[in-house]
């Protein structure tokens, strides 16, 4: 299965950015993986469009020496909110080894660069960016439960609604009940917003669960409801029958 990954590609010369993506389509053509490139002049201008959030990107290959402000120095500047995305410089000189790890960067090419060793450049950032990934993709399949005996750690899977009582949030398993002490709104936060939906002010419904979504009630397997509130019927009605809809859509075509 292919992967995507946006790219920054930042040099003062045209010339050096034309030869860089040349090597970007011909790894592109071998790998399996998609590289959306986004090209920068100026140093400058690339970390206002990141300090803004405006761009975000998965790779930063930087050129050290522009005019505007030094590659260098916009990496010490990233770094100060980001440590995590991989930065490859590209240098004419060779003597930026120690500078290129005091901002923890994957590596520095040498200018002319050799194709060979900017894809195995681009290959070990695309190592990195996937531990990141899979690392985050792992954190969100189990939550942490803390409870007046310790933390429990369950597969969000295994979750199929949250309930408040009083001061206390008790969750509904597959294979049983946990009583946390946390808020339900501190435990919102920490759960993924894709999978886990309000249903009421005092009860979290996980939608991979759902049923059936009524006027009233949500049912759910093992023939279990929960209520629903009019604020959040609709959208819950909506994204389960848009649901029904693909499923079925998806039997018919095979």
């Amino acid at each position: 299965m292919s992967n995507e990954f946006r790219l920054a590609m930042c040099d003062d010369e045209e010339i050096y950015i034309d030869h860089i993506c040349q090597y970007l389509a011909a790894y592109e053509s071998e790998s399996e993986n998609r590289l959306i490139v986004e090209r920068y002049s100026s140093a400058r201008t690339l970390l206002e469009k990141l300090e803004s959030g405006e761009k975000q990107y998965d790779i930063l290959f930087l050129d050290v020496d522009m005019p505007d402000m030094q590659g260098m120095d916009a990496a010490l500047e990233i770094r100060k909110t980001d440590k995590d995305t991989p930065i490859c410089f590209i240098t004419s000189y060779e003597n930026y080894a120690y500078r290129a790890f005091q901002v923890d960067a994957i590596g520095y090419l040498v200018k002319p660069v050799r194709y060979v060793d900017f894809k195995h450049m681009v290959n070990k950032c695309v190592v990195q960016i996937q531990y990141t990934r899979d690392k985050e993709t792992a954190e969100e399949r189990y939550l942490c439960i803390r409870t007046a005996h310790g933390e429990r750690v369950v597969p969000t899977q295994n979750i199929m609604y949250i309930e408040k009582k009083r001061n206390k949030c008790v969750f509904h398993l597959v294979d049983g009940e946990v009583t946390s002490y946390d808020t339900l709104s501190k435990v919102y936060e920490e759960l993924n917003h894709r999978q886990f939906y309000f249903a009421h002010q005092g009860y979290i419904v996980n939608f991979a669960h759902i049923r059936e979504v009524a006027q009233d009630r949500i049912y759910l397997a093992g023939d279990l409801e929960i209520p629903v509130s009019r604020r959040y019927q609709k959208e819950l009605r909506e994204l389960h029958m848009d649901k029904v809809k693909r499923l079925f859509a998806e039997r018919r075509a095979e």
